[in-house]
């Protein structure tokens, strides 16, 4: 009878990334187009997205639980690698509901809330505009930041901050930036807009390195980083 090795019964690929395991490493790890993960009894590796991702639970430990993962090949054309640490409870909504359940519950609550707003034939607005026909979904992303078109212009989202007292950096007036930082990421924002804690509202072009500008035009725009990624205030 042969004995496989544990490495032997792993997932090698997640789409066009390769994945390898190590003792030399205690946690995951993203170099170019490979992922390293420790090669330790009780680790967890699933593949998702059509094998083309994987969610991985490892047997390092914090006050929330143990470490785990998510990464592998992005399903934007420009097929980018990935590689981001989620809160344990993420796992546990994997683990317990599944996989389609997993990747909704990243997409962060309020984006959910302006996708289906019923006022106004606020989706049938949308879909009429010719930016919107050539993007069909109503909820926008580029890699772990997501963005939804909001039923209001610029003077009703100040005033809409002015009075729920919106905790922002740089106050509750509209401004214009070329290349503001979002959320501690290497992805920056152009254009007009007001900043929150952990939002923006505005209309403008996305940046970042190895993905396509994602531009945000005809309405203001929500634009929030996914849910439940460690590091996050």
């Amino acid at each position: 009878m042969q004995i496989l090795k544990i490495e032997e019964r792993l997932p090698k690929k997640a789409g066009e990334v390769e994945i390898s395991y190590s003792d030399e490493v205690r946690v995951p790890v993203l170099k170019d187009r490979e992922i390293m993960v420790p090669l330790a009894f009780g680790i967890e590796i699933y593949p998702v997205c059509n094998e083309t991702q994987v969610v991985i639970k490892t047997r390092e430990k914090t006050k929330a639980g143990n470490r785990c993962y998510f990464g592998g090949t992005d399903n934007s054309p420009e097929k980018t690698p990935f590689l981001t640490e989620i809160m344990p409870y993420k796992f546990l909504v994997f683990e317990q509901k599944g996989e389609d359940a997993f990747y909704e519950s990243l997409i962060p609550d309020q984006i959910w809330f302006f996708s289906h707003h019923p006022g106004n034939k606020f989706q049938k607005q949308l879909f009429d505009s010719e930016e919107l026909q050539k993007h069909p979904n109503i909820i926008r992303r580029q890699g772990d930041i997501f963005a939804v078109p909001v039923p209001y212009d610029g003077e009703e989202v100040e005033m809409l901050m002015t009075m729920i007292g919106n905790d922002a950096d740089t106050g509750c007036e509209f401004g214009e930036f070329k290349a503001m930082r979002l959320f501690s990421t290497r992805h920056t924002f152009k254009g007009g807009c007001i900043t929150g804690k952990n939002f923006i509202i505005g209309e403008g072009t996305l940046l970042a390195p190895d993905h396509l500008p994602l531009t945000l035009r005809g309405k203001m725009h929500l634009i929030m980083r996914a849910e439940g990624l460690v590091g996050q205030d």
